[in-house]
């Protein structure tokens, strides 16, 4: 990797960690053995007591900052994603999206026979509900401005896990010159059943080329591609 490219990794990591405490902080029912969870525990670090948010964010910065101490960013860029976590939850103070799960994991079969059986294993960043509509969120940082595909193969692959057709995309963008309702955007996607279908057949067509290759131990070339 490339300094730049590990350093938005880990710029990434540290805060969807913060998000991970933040939004589990305001579930009903949480089940805080995650290794985000273990590793603050481990820290000594207290959990506030009571669900307001001005609290909850301070605790999860604080956390942020102690989880930034095992990472290799510059003391700047720590302070940025700190700084862009605040803005965030600021931002969405009053949001009409509600949390309902937070790191939610699943696996549902894709194709089964005598032989075979291909398993889709996701693990989502939230689930959340806003009126009638529940759909899962990914958080994605950025230092560019550019809109969603909704022919991603995770995008899909989160809403045939969870059977949802809404899927949003909470962008978190660290452009310095940009106003916070510039840098905060949430798109919503809708993949119909169809999309969803054909998601599937294409996904066991790419297991059983998989397989394929294994077996005969020769590998295709895709030339345009690593």
């Amino acid at each position: 990797h490339t300094p730049e490219k590990a350093e938005a990794l880990e710029r990434g990591e540290l805060i969807h960690k913060m998000l991970e405490i933040y939004y589990s902080l305001q579930l009903e029912n949480f089940d805080f053995d995650t290794e985000v969870w273990r590793a603050i525990k481990e820290s000594g670090i207290k959990a506030p007591v009571g669900k307001e948010l001005g609290t909850i964010m301070n605790f999860s910065i604080q956390c942020g900052q102690y989880f930034a101490t095992k990472m290799d960013l510059p003391g700047e860029e720590i302070a940025e994603t700190i700084f862009q976590f605040r803005s965030y939850c600021e931002y969405y103070f009053n949001d009409s999206w509600h949390p309902l799960a937070v790191e939610e994991v699943g696996s549902k079969v894709l194709f089964e026979n005598e032989e075979y059986k291909f398993i889709y294993n996701f693990k989502v960043d939230m689930v959340a509900e806003q009126g009638r509509i529940i759909a899962p969120f990914d958080h994605k940082t950025s230092k560019r401005r550019q809109e969603p595909s909704s022919l991603s193969n995770q995008f899909i692959g989160y809403c045939y896990g969870l059977g949802l057709n809404n899927l949003v995309v909470n962008k978190i963008g660290f452009q310095k010159t940009l106003s916070p309702q510039q840098r905060f955007n949430r798109f919503i996607l809708t993949i119909d059943d169809a999309r969803i279908k054909e998601w599937i057949n294409n996904t066991i067509h790419w297991c059983a080329r998989l397989l394929e290759s294994q077996e005969r131990d020769s590998w295709d070339m895709n030339l345009t591609s690593c």
